[in-house]
């Protein structure tokens, strides 16, 4: 856009507080804070309440003691994390205390000095929640770094699997190794789900990019006329079945081909931004804005009536008679409204606003003319 454009009215609109406002956060990425929040206090929870369940029944273990209230206070911890700005180190924090706590209990039931299979059963029962680590590393990091972080995870089982004093029959090391090749194929098979997720959400955006280009104008970057015959018509319709008005104002530049010959296509270029640029500041964010061809614009104004709309183009004639042009050309538009009546199509109500346009060029231009049904 041109850096010669002077706001004064419309910047107390819309526009001018959309520009001032920060950037929102998007609604994916709220909720996503919200489960992780929800997610830490719920570990915190049923960390203290497993903590004081073990206390009740008596001689609880180093774990019970010291680990589960760690775990509580680092769950609390990542809460704090998750509602300020830094909420993808709770995330990396929250599959990092994961990976410590399940590690830790196959490490714990490894090492007790029990009979052989009960250790091998309770490892076989943790080594059952490792696919959820792996979903939840796939979830919030890139599918190289979970790939990597699943693996080495289960390196590290494989390796602890290896260090407790109870001698593992033949049987159950086989047992063992069938589980680490079913968590193998499981990293590989969510894998490729995050590939092909991937590849999708590109396809869609790239879908979407081209759905938006096809509607954008590109020199202006507000909606071309292709859009707006499609929306003005939907828009039409409803406002039909709902009784309620609406009014068509189509404006074009004054003396543009002048512009063009005297300061050549490059500032008859930037004078369009500018004029786009008002526009898109001076109208609401249900109305219709688009370059309907040339230096033609069109505005759709649900809701609005005729007198309304009248008001609303005077606004906007004044604001571009305000606008200069730098060590360019300043620009006036001259206005066509009209508003619709029952039975009305598009066709017709542009046809008015158009003849409404032409009227206010031939009465002497930089004005606002009127044409009824």
């Amino acid at each position: 856009m041109s850096q010669d454009i002077v706001v004064s009215e419309s910047q107390l609109s819309r526009g001018a507080l959309d520009a001032a406002s920060e950037t929102p956060v998007p609604e994916w990425l709220a909720l996503r804070r919200r489960m992780g929040i929800a997610t830490c206090l719920l570990g915190a929870s049923a960390a203290i309440a497993v903590s004081v369940l073990e206390w009740q029944k008596g001689q609880p273990a180093l774990f019970e003691v010291y680990g589960l209230p760690a775990i509580a206070v680092w769950t609390l911890a990542l809460a704090l994390i998750y509602r300020g700005r830094h909420a993808v180190f709770a995330e990396a924090g929250l599959v990092f205390a994961g990976a410590g706590i399940l590690l830790g209990l196959l490490f714990v039931a490894l090492i007790q000095p029990r009979a052989s299979y009960e250790s091998i059963i309770d490892a076989y029962e943790i080594l059952a929640w490792f696919p959820a680590l792996y979903l939840f590393s796939f979830a919030l990091f890139s599918k190289a770094k979970a790939l990597v972080f699943s693996v080495a995870v289960l390196a590290v089982s494989l390796l602890l699997s290896h260090l407790g004093p109870v001698a593992v029959p033949p049987e159950a090391r086989l047992g063992f190794l069938e589980v680490y090749i079913a968590n193998l194929g499981c990293i590989g098979f969510i894998f490729t789900l995050s590939a092909l997720k991937e590849r999708y959400v590109e396809t869609q955006d790239l879908a979407e990019a081209l759905r938006h280009s096809a509607d954008t104008d590109y020199l202006t970057g507000i909606h071309n006329r292709r859009w707006m015959e499609r929306r003005l018509d939907a828009e039409l319709a409803r406002c039909a079945a709902l009784g309620q008005p609406i009014a068509l104002v189509m404006l074009d530049v004054d003396r543009f081909k002048a512009v063009n010959d005297e300061f050549g296509h490059d500032a008859g270029d930037r004078v369009l931004q500018r004029v786009a640029r008002v526009l898109d500041l001076s109208v609401r964010a249900r109305d219709l804005l688009a370059r309907w061809g040339g230096e033609e614009f069109l505005i759709g104004l649900p809701g609005i009536a005729l007198e309304a709309a009248v008001d609303v183009s005077e606004r906007i004639r004044r604001m571009l008679e305000a606008q200069h042009g730098g060590s360019g050309p300043a620009a006036t538009a001259s206005f066509g409204v009209t508003a619709a009546v029952v039975g009305d199509d598009v066709e017709g109500l542009i046809r008015r606003a158009d003849e409404a346009l032409r009227l206010a060029k031939r009465e002497g231009r930089n004005r606002v003319v009127t044409q009824a049904a």
